[in-house]
């Protein structure tokens, strides 16, 4: 569901997503239903992801995602490895070369490379988690609506969000 920002070599882009689909097989899929070519693993035919075969090596199915780039900041987080492979790296090659290296300390592409991963984490975490927990409750909505009503909440007593009182 990741949306794609703009990039400064849609070639360069479309080559890595083309050679990562060639060297699993297009369309296919893990055990655990992953679909990513970029987390995707090929063991002889056999088809696994990052995280399980992490799981099954006894290591950490998280990646140290350096948010604004290495070259520009230690700062990192923590992400499921296959997250880290298939959405945040490849949002990061999208960015100008310039930028993602950083070769001489520049402060001003220090704070480049700190907008552009600030945004890459924000579309991350709102397609990845906010979108979803949305879609979820608009789902709620709907199967409380069919079951008592348009004004189901006045009908079933829900626990109220308002902060209480002493």
């Amino acid at each position: 569901m990741c949306r794609k920002l703009r990039t400064a070599n849609p070639r360069a882009r479309h080559r890595r997503e083309a050679l990562a689909s060639r060297r699993v097989g297009y369309g296919r899929k893990s055990a655990s239903g992953e679909a990513r070519p970029q987390a995707l693993i090929n063991r002889k035919g056999h088809i696994i992801c990052y995280e399980l075969d992490r799981k099954a090596r006894r290591q950490s199915p998280w990646d140290k995602h350096h948010v604004f780039g290495i070259a520009n900041s230690p700062v990192y987080l923590l992400v499921p490895v296959d997250d880290h492979r298939a959405v945040l790296s490849p949002a990061q090659y999208d960015w100008p070369q310039k930028t993602l290296e950083n070769r001489y300390g520049s402060p001003t592409l220090v704070h480049a490379a700190k907008i552009r991963g600030f945004g890459d984490l924000l579309m991350y975490l709102y397609d990845e988690h906010v979108l979803p927990a949305a879609e979820h409750l608009e789902q709620i909505d709907t199967r409380l609506t069919r079951k008592y009503g348009k004004r189901y909440w006045k009908k079933i007593k829900l626990q109220s969000f308002d902060p209480k009182r002493k």
